[in-house]
This record gives structure tokens, sequence and C-alpha cells, in this order.
């Protein structure tokens, strides 16, 4: 039976694996299928998410930090796990240039040459400890140039003093879900009948029709075919108006992937689908939800009003070679 119209139950919560280490000069491959997670302990399977990011060196920044901020390092983490499969399935797909994902010093890195994607190029996981290893990172790779997000304030001028200049804010959207009702109202939401389906709503939705936006819409097609994924539609008279998606790695709910057909906005859909995942996140016994967002955007809001923490993150993009 495909996840997608399996019925979901709270003993279906997944499991992380641990990632391998591998050497810092290899780009990440996986490894006959990489880590896979530990299987569902009942229920119907739910294909396992995060096939492990190599690592190394140190600790991870959410280990290191679990007693500080447990619930936004286990979110971003999860987030990590999700650029993990999407650049695999990028590569997968024969996208131009090269992907990597990867932990080191404590920090989340992920680096794509392609200049069309050289925003999802980043370093986060910053803190006082790995700052000066953030910096090293993101101004010695001689093909690309991540941009470090969300480090700790007191970093500006270290980070001014180095070459970089604050670029726009980014977003983390993270709520506790552990304390949920399974049954959240999320009436006329059901799963997509295929990922050719979604993708092609999704696609309509985001309206990436320019030429330079090609690549970036064949990122989004790979990301969004995976299998890991669940995929849902709001429907109306049973044509499809609305489309969201959402992984699952351990207790997190990674959402991501959603946009309304842009006749259809207005009318509540994104909050049906937002109430939705949540459900299903319950149901699966995830104590988090995360999702990344622009500050300032509809979606900021929506994710406001269904009970989701926003916070900014400043962005830093490092000099020139």
């Amino acid at each position: 039976m495909s996840h997608r119209n399996a019925p979901l139950t709270p003993q279906g919560r997944l499991r992380l694996g641990a990632a391998l280490p591998a050497p810092p000069d290899r780009p990440y491959r996986s490894r006959g299928g990489g880590i896979s997670t530990v299987p569902v302990e009942m229920g119907p399977p739910i294909p396992p998410a995060g096939r492990g990011a190599e690592v190394i060196g140190g600790m991870g920044s959410a280990e290191r930090n679990r007693h500080t901020h447990p619930m936004q390092s286990a979110a971003e983490l999860a987030v990590h796990r999700r650029m993990d499969l999407a650049c695999e399935a990028a590569r997968n797909a024969g996208l131009p240039g090269r992907f990597r994902v990867w932990q080191q010093f404590g920090l989340l890195a992920i680096s794509v040459t392609s200049p069309a994607l050289g925003f999802l190029s980043t370093i986060t996981g910053v803190d006082a400890e790995n700052l000066t290893a953030a910096i090293d990172l993101a101004t010695q790779q001689h093909d690309v140039r991540p941009t470090i997000v969300g480090p700790p304030q007191e970093a500006a001028s270290t980070l001014t003093a180095a070459g970089f200049t604050q670029v726009s804010d980014r977003g983390l959207a993270v709520r506790d879900v552990s304390a949920e009702p399974e049954r959240l109202e999320s009436g006329g939401v059901v799963p997509a009948r295929s990922p050719e389906e979604f993708v092609q709503v999704l696609l309509a939705g985001y309206q990436l029709t320019m030429p330079i936006e090609a690549e970036v819409a064949a990122f989004i097609a790979a990301e969004h075919r995976l299998p890991e994924l669940l995929r849902f539609f709001v429907v109306d008279g049973g044509v499809p108006i609305a489309a969201g998606a959402m992984s699952i790695h351990g207790e997190v709910a990674v959402l991501g992937g959603a946009t309304t057909l842009p006749d259809r906005r207005g009318a509540g859909a994104q909050s049906r689908l937002l109430r939705h995942r949540l459900r299903v996140a319950v149901q699966n016994r995830c104590s988090t939800a995360v999702s990344t967002v622009l500050p300032d955007s509809v979606s900021a809001r929506n994710l406001r009003r269904a009970g989701f923490d926003v916070g900014r993150r400043s962005a830093w993009r490092p000099p020139a070679e």
C-alpha cells in the first residue's frame, strides 16, 4: 500500500538512524541507500526520512545545544535532513552542479554549486564556539560561497570584520505539537493520488514560468517526487486547488512545499492544509513541527495563526573571492 493512502496511526513514528562519517573532501553519496531509520514500530509503513548526511568531526550543534534550545535545535536538524533528501533527489534527477549536505564542527552545511540554486547553500547551527569554523567554511570553498544563517546576535561585529554582508532575514517557524489533540478540523484535504499530479499543482501555484526559474522548478519537482514525502491536496468539486507536503524525521515533522492556485487564494486552503499536516504529525507521535519561511510573508502569517513561533534569523553573505 502506498504511504500516501495508508491511514496514519500514533504507532507509526519514525526514528532517525545515526549518520556515518566521511572524508571532508568527498561529496556526500548515498551508501547503498544511505543510513535508513529503524522501521516503524506498528501500523502501515512510512518510508524513512533522512538518510544521514555525512558527519565530519565534533558533536552536532543539536546535541551540544540540547539543554538550552532543544526544540529549535531538533527542528533545525530535521530541516537539514530534509535538504539531504532533496539534494539527493536533485543529483538522481541529473540537475547540473554538485550537491553536498554534511555536518562539521557542529555546523549544518549545504553546498550547491549551480548559480541558479545558490540560495540553497547555507551554514546553520552557528554559535559562539564554532563561529570561526563557520567563517572559514563559508570563505574557503572555491566553487560556492554559502550564506551563514542564524548566528548569535553578538557575532555581527565578527562577521562584518570578516567581510560578510548582512542580507534579508530568513525565518524558521517552530511549533510544539506534543500536547495537541489528534483530531484537528481539516475538511476537504485528501492524499494526492500521485507524485506527478502533486508536482503539477505545486508548480502551477508557484508560477515558475521564467526561463531563469527552470532549474528551481526542476529542483522542486525532484524533491517533491521523493517517496519519503507525504502529499496532500485541498480539493473543490474533485479538483485540486492547493497542495501541501511534509516529511517526518524522528519526532519532528517538516512542513515544506505548499501553495494555492492563484485564482483560488484567500479562501483558507493553506490554513486547512496546515491543520491537516499538524494532525498527521500528532498521529505519528511527533513532538515538534517546523517550516522554513520568509519572516514577513503571507505564509508566515498563516503559520503564526496556526500557533507557530516564527523566528527571524539573520543571514550573512560571505565576501566574493
